[in-house]
């Protein structure tokens, strides 16, 4: 009986590490409060992040149908109902284009508490203040880099306009959050529509913003502005990013930079090989637009009857190698994951032809149909055009109707066709006795 027991108390303290585990190598979980359907392209990019999962609050209705109604409601539903929920369920809160009209007192400090005493991560985007100036008396502004009673009381006004590019701080003493990707973000924006930063004290400066005055922009202006700023608050490490171009925007690297954040804030590790980091998000990315247009494909043979179990099997079959190699992404494990997708990609080539011979096989009488219904419309359409026009089978030829010449006049009727020669002649028939006969 000891033997079995040791052997249980083992599985049960593997499960518990595991779990422990788990809890802080699985996806981050991000709580995205912003406008209806997500417009903001990083946002777009996190939704195929393999390393984020994220739930989107709708929060705002500027630039969008809903009413201040249907945001209270998105509120409750998606904004968490406790401050122990928030902090249990979240490990990074974004904040971007957002109206906190629509949220309680309470609410609003549960995010500066979850950064300073839970360790949450946290990005805001301080733009949004030209559209709300009163973000800046809100209590929860505390957690955030930003010092924007300086900025208020400095009168710069919170627009920063211009073309810029984005310069990386190489500061040796800071996280190298960014500067591993200094080679990559390299891109110039054509303009930058931005809020005016000064940093606390201990804030620091990740990244800044040269602009070049645009003459057909009155309100563009040159200078290097502070463009992303970070800082330890408490537990957990806040950004500010200051333009609604965000870093994901930058190029093609932009999205790898902007997650780095979230995996610093988080306490994951850096990705060493970024050429790897970025190669295996594009496989990922890959797979995801494959397997969308398959399952849309299922879904539409579906309609036909097509029976979808054998390929519904297969697609459960992925997506366990797919959480292996999730798995293995975010563990870093970065050659493991190419070896696993190599299969995986393999298989879901196959599967696409599988699916393609079930639409076909699905859809057959359908193209029958269809073949059969051009044919004959061809076929009668053929018909009818070489009785009428070739065949003259149903053409017959009409009478003259006009009236007759006078009878001095060449073509004059003759006189036993005519009703003055024979007033009992009949004038409805036709032909050579027809009153407009032809001779």
């Amino acid at each position: 009986m000891r033997p079995v027991a040791l052997v249980m108390c083992g599985f049960l303290a593997c499960s518990l590490f595991s779990n422990l585990a788990l809890g802080k190598d699985g996806p981050i979980e991000v709580l995205w409060v912003t406008l209806q359907g997500a417009v903001n392209e990083d946002y777009a990019y996190t939704l195929k992040e393999p390393m984020i999962d994220a739930i989107i609050c709708p929060a705002a209705k500027w630039g969008t149908p809903l009413t201040t109604l249907e945001c209270r409601r998105y509120t409750r539903l998606y904004y968490p109902r406790t401050y122990k929920v928030m902090v249990d369920k979240y490990e990074f809160i974004v904040l971007k284009d957002m109206d906190f009209s629509f949220f309680t007192s309470a609410q609003i400090e549960w995010i500066g508490k979850a950064v300073e005493e839970a360790g949450l991560g946290g990005l805001i985007e301080v733009w949004v203040m030209d559209r709300c100036p009163d973000w800046a008396y809100l209590t929860f502004w505390d957690a955030f880099p930003d010092d924007v009673a300086a900025v208020l009381a400095a009168d710069e006004g919170y627009d920063v306009c211009g073309s810029f590019e984005i310069v990386i701080n190489e500061d040796p003493t800071l996280p190298p959050v960014l500067t591993r990707y200094k080679d990559f973000l390299t891109h110039s924006f054509w303009y930058l529509y931005a809020s005016y930063m000064i940093p606390r004290q201990g804030a620091r400066i990740y990244a800044w913003a040269k602009t070049e005055k645009m003459p057909e922009f009155a309100a563009s202006r040159t200078g290097i502005f502070p463009f992303v700023l970070g800082w330890q608050y408490g537990r957990g490490y806040a950004w500010c990013e200051g333009s609604t171009n965000s870093l994901s925007w930058a190029c093609e690297y932009g999205p790898d930079a902007y997650f780095s954040m979230l995996m610093y804030s988080t306490g994951r590790p850096l990705p060493d090989d970024v050429l790897m980091f970025h190669r295996l998000k594009e496989r990922f990315y890959e797979y995801a637009d494959k397997k969308g247009y398959i399952i849309s494909m299922v879904e539409f043979v579906e309609k036909f009857g097509a029976n979808t179990n054998p390929l519904m099997v297969k697609v459960i079959v992925m997506d366990d190698r797919w959480k292996g190699a999730r798995r293995l992404y975010i563990a870093q494990d970065y050659d493991g994951c190419w070896s696993l997708f190599d299969q995986l990609l393999a298989d879901i080539d196959s599967f696409t032809q599988d699916a393609l011979m079930l639409r076909d096989k699905a859809l057959f009488w359908v193209y029958v149909s269809e073949w059969c219904t051009i044919a004959a419309t061809f076929l009668l359409s053929g018909f009818l055009l070489w009785s009428l026009m070739v065949g003259r089978r149903l053409y017959k030829m009409v009478d003259q109707t006009r009236l007759r010449p006078p009878g001095s006049e060449t073509g004059a009727e003759l006189s036993e066709h005519s009703r003055k020669e024979n007033p009992n002649l009949s004038w409805h028939r036709i032909g050579s006795c027809s009153r407009l006969a032809i001779h």
